[in-house]
């Protein structure tokens, strides 16, 4: 199973809070990716604001679940500054034998989709 993770609105987080503010919330986002996975998961920044997590031998229902509670405990998070508060918006999928670049593709699709439906949600669905 492979999650993408966008944090939500971070050019408006670099705008208003300023460079070190935007990196220390990369950094704290990439801290609770860590803690919210296991040791043979796979976590990367794909770029920018975007993190790819792969979940080797893990079903699609499991993934999703993950994928939700990494978004929740982001919603719930203190960020160090009472006015900023952080999201996320990410996709979740399950292959066996699509090629990397379809599943990226897949994935910032289902990004953008949870983006368009109000942002701090994650979208889910199997590639045929």
């Amino acid at each position: 199973s492979f999650l993408l993770f966008e944090v939500d609105r971070f050019a408006l987080i670099l705008d208003r809070f300023g460079a070190e503010t935007a990196d220390q919330v990369l950094c704290r986002f990439t801290g609770i990716l860590q803690n919210s996975l296991r040791t043979h998961d796979l976590v990367g920044r794909y770029g920018g604001n975007q993190f790819l997590v792969i979940l080797p031998l893990t079903d699609f229902k499991y993934a999703k679940n993950i994928a939700d509670r990494i978004r929740s405990a982001v919603e719930v998070s203190y960020w160090g500054i009472a006015e900023l508060q952080v999201t996320v918006s990410g996709g979740a999928t399950f292959l066996e034998d699509e090629q990397a670049d379809d599943v990226i593709k897949h994935l910032a699709d289902l990004v953008v989709l949870a983006k368009q439906k109000g942002r701090n949600r994650i979208e889910t669905e199997l590639i045929d």
